[in-house]
């Protein structure tokens, strides 16, 4: 294919990307902007912004037939990054060697001081681990703005005690030492916890919860015991409708997740998505569950799928006889109309 040949290619690439795009439109649209998409191509890209967020298409294109623009833009962003870069460098250096800003320092001071409380194995009162991460940074032209800067110096200097640090199990409620540097650093079993930021409070509610039988979560918290606070209904719900996910039988209403909470009480188990499907097949070996129906077809079984109501799920016939008992003539009515399904389940029963 030659050049000629080539760029009508291309340019008909971009019209179809251009139709497919406006589909819908009249053709009046389709042609303005038509137009306005040819004349971009002829100039060609004029930032890597407006390269970077054109079509494919029209990126081949200009990749094609005018390939010094294109060229001219990428190194003008290569360019521009460079210039980014070492002005962040030039701003480091200019800091290790005592010309910081006041706001510069006290930056660098609420990074160290967020750094420390995310990882309380390093102590704040050490002077020479202080001076062993502030002489990493020096060397290898870290910010000590950025957070990213102290963890790399971290487990830099953890690996290789080059300078010394000393860490903290106790500290970091990892093990009895109170402090461990040099070999004994390097060669802890449980370096690397040493090396992980500790877990949030909530985190750790989160892991403590999983653990706990329902009755041990119940005990912990005083609120439970008069029933479920809003928030804990939710958490309960959540897992209770990942539940239905993997289980399809399962039919989601009050009843179900009431047996579903009494069984966790009873068999002490965990108040998680692995604690609620051991309870709902004990429930269901037990036939205590209200679920799906299953239809069978030859070798395929299914679930028989019904309209939903307010549970998102039908009433089982012996309910349902009992609840139009208690109705009025007027609030038969509005609900057999309002329930399209309740007509045909009656007629059935």
């Amino acid at each position: 294919m030659d050049t000629l040949e080539s760029k009508e290619h291309l340019k008909m690439r971009v019209e179809k990307a251009t139709r497919q795009r406006l589909r819908g439109k009249s053709e009046t649209e389709i042609q303005k902007e038509l137009a306005k998409v040819f004349e971009t191509l002829k100039t060609g890209p004029r930032t890597f912004e407006e390269y970077n967020s054109a079509e494919y298409a029209i990126k081949s294109y200009w990749e094609f037939v005018e390939s010094k623009r294109v060229d001219a833009v990428l190194q003008e962003r290569k360019d521009e990054q460079k210039r980014a870069a070492d002005k962040i460098k030039n701003g480091v250096e200019r800091m290790w060697k005592g010309s910081a800003s006041t706001d510069e320092s006290e930056q660098a001071w609420k990074t160290a001081e967020q750094f420390m409380e995310l990882y309380p194995a390093v102590r704040p009162n050490d002077t020479a681990t202080g001076a062993a991460f502030k002489k990493y940074m020096r060397v290898n032209n870290l910010d000590p703005r950025e957070l990213s800067s102290w963890e790399a110096a971290l487990q830099a200097l953890a690996a290789t005690n080059q300078p010394e640090i000393f860490l903290s199990p106790k500290a970091a409620g990892i093990g009895p030492e109170e402090e461990l540097g040099g070999y004994s650093l390097r060669s802890y079993p449980n370096l690397h916890l040493l090396l992980r930021p500790a877990p949030t409070a909530e985190q750790l509610e989160r892991l403590k919860a999983a653990k706990m039988s329902a009755d041990e979560y119940k005990n912990s918290r005083p609120e439970l015991r008069d029933g479920l606070p809003f928030v804990i209904q939710q958490q309960f719900f959540k897992a209770a409708h990942s539940l239905a996910s993997f289980e399809r039988e399962y039919i989601f209403n009050d009843e179900n997740n009431g047996k579903l909470l009494a069984e966790l009480n009873r068999t002490q188990g965990q108040f998680n998505l692995s604690g609620l499907r051991a309870a709902f097949h004990e429930l269901k070996k037990r036939g205590e569950l209200e679920l799906k129906p299953i239809a069978a077809h030859g070798q395929i079984t299914t679930l028989t799928e019904h309209e939903p109501r307010e549970t998102g799920e039908p009433e089982a016939p012996g309910k349902l006889r009992a609840k139009v008992a208690r109705m009025s003539s007027s609030e038969m009515a509005t609900f057999l109309r309002e329930n399209p399904s309740a007509r045909r389940a009656i007629d059935g029963v």
